[in-house]
């Protein structure tokens, strides 16, 4: 009876209709289950990455940022405007600040087609703690555990990246001014030589400056989005009440905010999920430890949770 009362309706719609919404409906799945997808292999396969340099860009250059005021505000202390040594379209312009414990840095990347703002904290066996303001970012490494809320603004960024933080019940190694630039482009060294051993990735010029993945790390991403598509929509639902929860809680009590001592919270933070140290051996680049700041104690990863 019911499959009568639908498929009357269905009679009555005109031939060229009909098929126009099959057509459309088929054109949106091959184009989200297929030709996206590959567009991602191909990209992934071919495309050579730089690891950036770093090289300082005028102020004078770099658009207003509103997250990056924000950060100042907050008390944070603007190391400086850099590129990441790219050309055209692709070349990535970034600010980075750094809170004044050195425990919390924020990268905002003022690019043409990208614009995202990531709080970033290091803890031991080079793993970063990364929030960010938009999809999440693809690391076959494991040496990024990051989390996004899309499109929140900064004050609400920090309060999550702190909730985060306080979840692991640690402290991160702090990053010093001065060597913060050369930190962040040795951990993206770090990364490719973790993929280089597990066969996802490999060097495309001598002085490893340059890097590519593999197939093998291309048909890893390809399935990792096919294994993340079903997420999407309650990832989107989760990013949004909790951007409601921080927002409701910075409302009650705006004041709250300490960049060295993160505020209390209703409820009790999802603990991080950090993967098992991949064994690494060491680059030709030396990492310097930053020493420890008075009174601060030594943070040892053997200490931060298993993953669950």
């Amino acid at each position: 009876m019911l499959a009568n009362q639908v498929l009357i309706p269905l009679a009555s719609v005109p031939d060229w209709l009909f098929w126009s919404v099959i057509i459309f409906i088929g054109g949106i799945a091959v184009l989200l289950f297929v030709l996206f997808p590959l567009l991602i292999f191909v990209v992934a396969l071919f495309e050579t990455a730089r690891i950036p340099t770093y090289d300082p860009e005028p102020p004078e250059r770099i658009r207003l940022n509103p997250a990056l005021d924000d950060a100042l505000n907050h008390g944070f202390t603007l190391i400086g405007h850099f590129t990441d040594g790219d050309k055209g379209i692709s070349r990535g312009v970034m600010s980075f600040a750094l809170s004044p414990d050195g425990l919390v840095l924020v990268r905002v990347v003022h690019n043409k087609m990208i614009r995202r703002t990531e709080l970033i904290s290091r803890y031991p066996d080079k793993r970063w703690i990364i929030t960010l303001n938009s999809s999440s970012l693809s690391d076959l490494s494991g040496l990024d555990i990051p989390d996004s809320l899309t499109d929140a603004p900064f004050e609400t960024l920090l309060k999550h990246h702190q909730t985060r933080l306080a979840s692991l019940n640690k402290t991160p190694i702090p990053l010093l001014p001065q060597t913060v630039i050369a930190d962040a482009r040795q951990h993206v060294h770090d990364r490719v030589d973790v993929m280089a051993k597990s066969g996802l990735a490999r060097y495309s010029t001598a002085d490893r400056s340059k890097w590519k993945h593999t197939l093998k790390g291309a048909t890893r991403l390809l399935t990792r989005f096919y294994r993340e598509l079903p997420q999407l929509h309650s990832h989107a639902k989760r990013t949004m009440a909790r951007r409601q929860e921080l927002e409701w809680g910075l409302k009650q009590d705006p004041d709250q905010f300490l960049v060295s001592d993160p505020s209390p919270f209703a409820s009790h933070p999802t603990p991080v999920d950090l993967p098992p140290p991949v064994a690494l051996q060491q680059s030709s680049a030396t990492l310097q430890t930053p020493p420890a700041s008075p009174g601060h104690r030594p943070t040892h990863f053997g200490d931060v949770p298993p993953p669950v």
